[in-house]
């Protein structure tokens, strides 16, 4: 009986183009690593070498592209020409995989003078540089 063994591609010169195309293609950083044949650990450990620029230039530019070829899928869906396209997982899936979609939570500022809890940002400074005028400047709390 024959062993079978699973041989971990080296770095090579197509490597970058490779990469560049996989992502272009919509594939994630996983996909790709498993079409290499090699691990995470080993892709980044490349992104790292100071000799492989050609690999950093190509994720940069691939991540981009990526993220273009699935918006350009979300936008057909919201615009009713995917069959059965959920836009409450597309929106979840591009959240979890690209950090210009993440919701952030946005911090309110409040300022407590007298009865007034709550102001906009606008109201804040006008209220903050009047009080500056008269050398009082009142308790900014962050809500969190």
């Amino acid at each position: 009986m024959s062993k079978k063994s699973i041989k971990i591609a080296q770095y090579d010169e197509d490597t970058a183009v490779r990469v560049y195309d996989y992502f272009k293609s919509g594939k994630l950083l996983s996909e790709i690593c498993a079409e290499l044949m090699i691990t995470k650990n080993i892709f980044n450990d490349w992104l790292k070498d100071g000799e492989k620029q050609e690999l950093r230039d190509a994720y940069a530019l691939g991540l981009d592209a990526c993220e273009a070829y699935w918006v350009s899928i979300y936008k057909q869906g919201i615009n009713g020409t995917l069959k059965g396209f959920n836009a409450n997982s597309a929106k979840h899936f591009l959240e979890a995989n690209f950090p210009n979609w993440r919701v952030t939570e946005k911090t309110e500022t409040i300022v407590q003078v007298g009865d007034v809890k709550t102001l906009s940002p606008e109201e804040i400074e006008k209220r903050i540089a009047k009080f500056e005028k008269k050398a009082f400047v009142p308790k900014v709390v962050e809500n969190k």
